[in-house]
């Protein structure tokens, strides 16, 4: 009977693990693929080319023709250096490089209707001259929380 009661228990308890494991997902729109995990939805935001949800965290991203800008950007430095000075943020940035995988990379906080929230900022640049900027968000109390998470959804990015 204590057998039968314990492999019941361990039964039970490998399938509250089992349905809290959440698969990875591709979302691919406006030139870019970005896996994040199958608890994110869609949704349609003014202003972004793509927006995804999930209970804690938004990704944003979008893309730009780099001759669009006055001087034309030519290079992921300046656009880089563009979002954060028409951003006004008092911020540094990390050149990533490894092997096929180059961004930069950069951390800033927003108040949002009295919400705090810290962003992972990513740019890109993508074949024909087009550039991209991809946020990873969370409220700023959960940063910690999510920043490696960040990072590795970041180098997955891939985008035209």
């Amino acid at each position: 009977m204590k057998k039968l009661l314990g492999l019941s228990i361990l039964f039970l308890l490998t399938l509250s693990v089992l349905a809290g494991c959440v698969s990875s997902k591709v979302f691919e729109k406006s030139g870019m693929k970005i896996t994040a995990d199958s608890s994110f939805k869609e949704v349609d935001y003014p202003g972004f080319s793509v927006v995804l949800e999930s209970k804690d965290i938004i990704i944003t991203g979008n893309r730009q023709l780099g001759l669009s800008f006055a001087p034309p950007i030519g290079t992921l430095t300046n656009y880089t250096e563009r979002v954060i000075e028409d951003n006004s943020l008092a911020v540094d940035y990390i050149s990533y490089n490894e092997g096929d995988v180059v961004f930069d990379w950069f951390i800033y906080e927003r108040t949002i209707e009295g919400m705090d929230f810290t962003y992972f900022g990513v740019t890109k640049k993508g074949a024909d001259n087009y550039f991209y900027m991809i946020n990873f968000a969370c409220e700023a109390k959960n940063f910690t929380k999510y920043e490696s998470k960040f990072m590795d959804w970041a180098k997955l990015v891939v985008v035209e």
